[in-house]
């Protein structure tokens, strides 16, 4: 992957045109800490999506605004949702794209300003898991669990092999399932 030393300023649209110019369409910011990633979340969490793997901020262009992509990942959020409420003793939560999960296994403990937060299309994490959390866990903005299966539907602009490197980093974190 190229490195990309350039200050970026300009309107959300301007950025994510910046973003789209890169093959592929990505920024990696080394160092970044689980504060550090909180505020930047929660000021841009509408317009791009970002990911913390290894205390790496990975900056992304925003979901594409399509009504085939939308139909798909409604169908797949629809589904899950109603299969989720046949099973409420089976199932604890289930989350879309804008919830994210704070994976414990792919962190090195000493290192505890390196964290990784993931946030897949579509996850399920099952009750037993869930509830093994306490409530102070609970609502954190990414609760530190690994969901039981996750889904990450395939974005235009993304090769094959990224999809793969995304599934690979959900099965090392202990994901039961990811398609």
């Amino acid at each position: 992957m190229a490195t990309v030393q350039k200050q970026v300023k300009g309107s959300d649209s301007e950025i994510v045109n910046f973003l789209m110019s890169l093959d592929p369409p990505r920024i990696i910011i080394p160092d970044c800490d689980p504060e550090q990633f909180e505020k930047i979340i929660s000021v841009n969490s509408r317009f791009l999506r970002m990911s913390l793997i290894e205390g790496q901020l990975e900056i992304m262009p925003p979901l594409p605004v399509h009504h085939e992509y939308s139909t798909e990942e409604f169908q797949i959020i629809g589904q899950v949702g109603q299969w989720r409420n046949n099973n409420v003793n089976l199932v604890g939560i289930a989350t879309s794209s804008q919830g994210g999960y704070r994976l414990l296994k792919l962190e090195d403990p000493n290192y505890p300003n390196k964290r990784t937060v993931l946030s897949p299309n579509c996850a399920v994490v099952f009750k037993a898991r869930w509830d093994s959390l306490t409530k102070e866990a609970k609502k954190t903005p990414f609760p530190p669990v690994t969901p039981n299966f996750i889904i990450e539907l395939r974005w235009q602009y993304e090769s094959a092999q990224l999809l793969h490197q995304k599934m690979v980093q959900w099965v090392n974190a202990g994901v039961d399932e990811a398609t």
